[in-house]
């Protein structure tokens, strides 16, 4: 009988064989930084290796013997791999989220389906219908046996790219393995021309995904039920913020013409007027990128998700469309007030009353909660829907640049040693403009921290329901937020100040706590008809705003020419 010793020794080999034995490997690029290190792979992997377990793979046998165990830990490998694969191509790769097992499941689900469109299978005995039995079988759509069921083509292809190349990737795998079992009529199972068109399948996927132009990982934008029982806040999601979070890092690229400077890279580069060898690899990469521009974000494409995500000027947006134009102030409401807290707690410090044990508590910690939730509320509202899946080409499109910005044939032919002095030497050349990189490099690094801490904590932004303060000040996390987020969050925001120049005067004022205001779970759909698809431009609207500040009154000629379209 396999006890719970053997099955949880099972349990670590099975993991160690995925992580530690080189035949697997997932691929860095499309995964959260956390699936980067080995500690956060064990908490992937365990919790994958557990949840298949418990929906029955592998089916440990009664007796106890050497050849039931490998055909257990074999059956468990083949759907373990296979399940974190599709998992990590889908976007669903957070272990701590608690809907993980339902990801699994639905991985699972989909394995075990049949890979043959219209193939029925037969259920001996008797159907019942309306308390009449009749002897007519019963046709079920289902896999015939082993043989057209999902898994096995992927523990075919498995084998096959064992063979082929080691280590081989997951997420290219888990791809190869849903596009072989969908052409299953190509091929029926036949290894041979299995193997031929797995191994094609899988090279140009690999391929596609160094070149950044195959998305290897979607976005999961699932909404939690009302009242939640796991205690999921019904008015943040964690993955929109985490979209937000991603646009507002390339807005601050934008800022900092990191966009305009590849592009004009690459001009010159098709011009012939950067002195690198076509045979040079990075000649190549500068190629593929130029002609791969009609599948990236243009311009004014940026600039329109920058402004209706981030109320940022100079975009145009649909007329039905409400421009952000609160995310700023809320942002520096979180600064303020982390700040505000921090230099409370430092002159707390000062009126310790040691003789009692006791120390003064601060108050403005629950300034900071307020402030962060509806930060985050504000966020998550804009990051529904296509918000994702822009977050999600930008990503990608600026880790194209970085790449390019990175060749040392192109630092090389600019005469600098970093891709930020790249940027720095075409923006002045080229476009007469000296770019702040240390301020917009600086904010994009420090907000991105703190959206990042308002995403992971989404459940404590409400209200403390454990009875806890916000913040920990020891290292048993006697706050809702750990130690060690509570040191990043207050760090993050003396780097923002410093660069920012935000003086304290605007910290003690925007510090100060508001009036909660309602915040929408979910974004309102536009009426029938509303708008006529119209575009408003941010820039218009901020020039009304400047004048009105200045006790302007605009005439009906210069609304209509700052308004095109009202």
């Amino acid at each position: 009988m396999f006890n719970e010793d053997i099955k949880q020794a099972a349990r670590i080999e099975l993991r160690e064989h995925i992580l530690g034995s080189g035949n697997f490997e997932i691929h860095k690029t499309s995964v959260p930084k956390d699936l980067t290190t080995r500690p956060g792979s064990e908490i992937f992997v365990d919790a994958i290796i557990q949840a298949v377990e418990l929906l029955g793979y592998p089916s440990y046998p009664d007796v106890d013997s050497e050849d039931a165990f490998n055909a257990a830990f074999i059956e468990a490998m083949n759907w373990t791999i296979a399940v974190a694969g599709l998992l990590l191509i889908d976007g669903h790769v957070d272990a701590k989220d608690g809907r993980f097992f339902q990801k699994v499941q639905r991985a699972v689900t989909e394995l075990s389906g049949s890979a043959v469109k219209d193939n029925t299978v037969q259920i001996d005995g008797h159907h019942v219908i309306e308390g009449n039995t009749s002897s007519a079988p019963i046709d079920m759509f289902a896999p015939s046996a082993n043989k057209t069921q999902r898994i096995k083509i992927y523990t075919d292809i498995a084998t096959i790219l064992g063979e082929f190349t080691s280590p081989f990737s997951l997420q290219s795998y888990a791809a190869t393995g849903r596009a072989m079992a969908d052409r299953y009529g190509e091929h029926e199972g036949e290894i041979a021309t299995l193997r031929q068109l797995s191994q094609t399948y899988y090279t140009q996927h690999v391929h596609n995904a160094a070149s950044g132009s195959n998305p290897i990982g979607v976005a999961d934008v699932a909404l939690p039920p009302l009242n939640d029982p796991h205690g999921y806040n019904d008015e943040i999601e964690r993955e929109n913020i985490q979209a937000v979070s991603t646009i507002y890092v390339s807005y601050q690229l934008e800022q900092m013409m990191v966009h305009r400077v590849c592009d004009r890279i690459l001009e010159l580069f098709m011009a012939g007027l950067l002195p690198i060898n076509a045979s040079d690899g990075s000649a190549r990469s500068l190629d593929r990128l130029y002609w791969d521009r009609e599948d990236l974000l243009d311009e004014a494409s940026r600039r329109s998700a920058y402004s209706r995500v981030l109320g940022a000027p100079g975009g145009q947006i649909a007329m039905d469309v409400q421009p952000n134009t609160e995310f700023n102030t809320l942002l520096m409401r979180v600064i303020s007030s982390i700040a505000e807290y921090d230099r409370e707690q430092s002159m707390l410090t000062f009126f310790d009353e040691a003789a009692k044990g006791n120390r003064y508590r601060a108050v403005s910690g629950e300034f900071v909660r307020q402030a962060m939730r509806d930060f985050a509320a504000n966020a998550s509202l804009r990051g529904w829907a296509g918000t994702a899946f822009t977050a999600e080409r930008l990503a990608k499109q600026v880790g194209r640049i970085m790449n390019i910005l990175q060749l040392p044939a192109i630092q090389n032919a600019f005469g600098v040693s970093t891709p930020w002095q790249v940027v720095e030497r075409v923006a002045q050349r080229e476009f007469g403009i000296t770019v702040n990189v240390v301020l917009h490099r600086t904010i994009a690094v420090e907000t991105q921290v703190i959206m990042d801490i308002a995403a992971r904590n989404h459940t404590i932004w409400t209200g403390s329901h454990s009875g806890k303060e916000l913040f920990s000040r020891t290292q048993r996390n006697d706050g809702d937020l750990s130690l060690d987020d509570t040191t990043k969050l207050v760090i993050a925001s003396q780097h923002f100040r410093a660069v920012s120049g935000m003086q304290t005067d605007d910290v003690y004022q925007l510090s100060q706590p508001v009036e909660t205001v309602a915040a929408p779970s979910l974004p309102a759909m536009g009426s029938a008809g509303g708008g006529g698809g119209g575009m408003v431009d941010m820039a218009g609207i901020d020039q009304i705003r400047d004048m009105v500040s200045a006790g302007q009154a605009p005439s009906m000629d210069q609304l209509r020419s700052l308004l095109p379209g009202f």
